[in-house]
């Protein structure tokens, strides 16, 4: 289905079929141009190889911040030799590069607790919306993480501004993305109903 989707969409084809599922994956796999490249299977697993580097790094960092040394070690074996994790790199789902941005989210999150940076707020909110591409459950995990803000922060309304303005200017981007692939304006694909009820 995602490589059905990225080829409609090599082909500028909109239609709704095309947002049934988080588009992003299929964005991701269109930009390899899959109807035009030779290697674009082997090209998808490095890239997805990538991804999964990048998220063990994220997830090590992570863990750092939330358990002793040791076992900050021990889950970096685990991650590493984790069999689903590498599994996944060979297939055309969007696990890699879901996993990767719920890292990277969740990464923006801890560096902001650490700096009061607001820099990392403005960057977990464009996570929060663009991530939402791939997995809307990301929007979930987006008002999870303005709850905490909001219970950290007290009435310090700067930062939390900062992270709700960031998610909301790349949900209007997405709206526009999805009104280019499927013809509607909407932040969320049209599945949302029925994983919800699964």
């Amino acid at each position: 289905s995602y490589f059905d989707i990225a080829l409609r969409i090599v082909k500028s084809i909109p239609q709704l079929n095309n947002v049934f599922y988080p588009p992003g994956y299929s964005i991701f796999l269109s930009i390899l141009k899959p109807a035009n490249n030779q290697n674009f299977f082997i090209t998808t697993a490095i890239l997805q190889s990538l991804f999964g580097v990048l998220s063990i790094y994220l997830l090590y960092q992570i863990s750092l911040q939330v358990l002793k040394p040791k076992l900050s070690k021990l889950f970096l074996l685990i991650l590493v030799f984790y069999y689903p994790f590498i599994d996944t790199t060979g297939y055309l789902l969007s696990e890699n590069l879901a996993i990767f941005l719920i890292a990277l989210l969740t990464w923006f999150s801890m560096k902001f607790n650490q700096t009061k940076s607001n820099n990392c707020l403005f960057l977990a909110g464009i996570t929060v919306g663009l991530g939402s591409l791939v997995r809307a459950n990301l929007l979930i995990i987006g008002f999870a993480i303005l709850v905490w803000l909001i219970a950290i922060l007290k009435l310090k309304t700067k930062p939390i501004a900062v992270f709700t303005t960031a998610t909301l200017a790349s949900l209007l981007i997405i709206s526009v993305v999805y009104f280019k692939l499927g013809g509607q304006h909407r932040i969320s694909s049209l599945n949302g109903g029925f994983v919800f009820m699964a």
